[in-house]
């Protein structure tokens, strides 16, 4: 008899929690409609797109092309490695020769002892750019981008409410096995958040913020000594009382190719 009403406990808690799932996914699709339907006027400043690479990512290739050729009038790449004796500064260097008419440059990370690998090389983007841009998009080198990515990124930040901009990560499990659809499920469960401006945040693998707003902030400050970008970027626009705007355009794909091992290091650095 305990066993049958432990079963029954059991079956009206997945009952349960299956309308709940279902109700999410209406509830972000309406989200999702009404942000492609929001109109925004054109705006599009001189923008610096910054890439942080390290290692050879899979694909990197293609990602750095999507990224060089964004359907954007006015922007500029910067991309960073940790030096010439990384593979991405090979592959990247490759490719940006190729692209000579581009204004893209790659460049080693500069010393900022205390901050993170990422955010020094973040940080040594700004400082190359040496304030020719009015607004920097900060992209993941493992994303997937369209082409209007940039475009869509941008246009909110006319709004001088606005601190930043962002779009979230996707994971496609269509290269892994079981534990990259766990990985997918789980990374997919917490997009919803992004849409409630009380609650999310400037992701750091697609995300845009304004010139103006990063000396606001004193952006140098901030990731001096930061592990996370973007939680430090969240925590010093939240000070400012700026509004972080999710585009869900912008969400950037990324194909999983997870195991149990590098599975259960991912949410620990989440």
């Amino acid at each position: 008899m305990i066993t049958y009403y432990l079963l029954l406990f059991f079956g009206i808690v997945a009952v349960l929690a299956s309308i709940y799932s279902y109700y999410l996914g209406i509830k972000f699709d309406d989200h999702v409609s009404i942000s492609l339907n929001k109109r925004r006027r054109a705006f599009t400043p001189r923008t610096c797109v910054v890439m942080a690479c390290k290692g050879d990512e899979p694909e990197l290739e293609k990602h750095v092309e999507a990224i060089l050729n964004q359907d954007y009038p006015n922007y500029r790449t910067i991309i960073v490695t940790d030096s010439v004796k990384d593979p991405a500064y090979f592959i990247i260097n490759s490719i940006l020769n190729s692209h000579a008419g581009k204004d893209a440059h790659l460049y080693n990370s500069d010393s900022h002892p205390r901050a993170s690998g990422k955010v020094a090389a973040l940080l040594t983007a700004i400082e190359r750019d040496a304030g020719t841009s009015e607004a920097f998009a900060f992209v993941d080198s493992d994303a997937s981008v369209p082409p209007r990515w940039l475009a869509d990124l941008v246009a909110p930040l006319a709004d001088d409410s606005v601190g930043a901009t962002t779009g979230f990560r996707w994971y496609f499990p269509s290269r892994g096995g079981f534990w990259s659809h766990v990985e997918s499920a789980w990374n997919a469960s917490g997009t919803n958040l992004m849409f409630n401006e009380r609650y999310n945040f400037p992701w750091g693998g697609a995300m845009a913020i304004r010139t103006e707003k990063m000396k606001t902030i004193d952006i140098q400050r901030v990731w001096k000594d930061a592990i996370s970008d973007d939680l430090s970027l969240n925590s010093a626009l939240r000070k400012q009382r700026y509004r972080t705007i999710f585009v869900p355009q912008c969400t950037v794909a990324t194909h999983s190719q997870t195991t149990a091992r590098t599975f259960f290091t991912w949410p620990r650095a989440k």
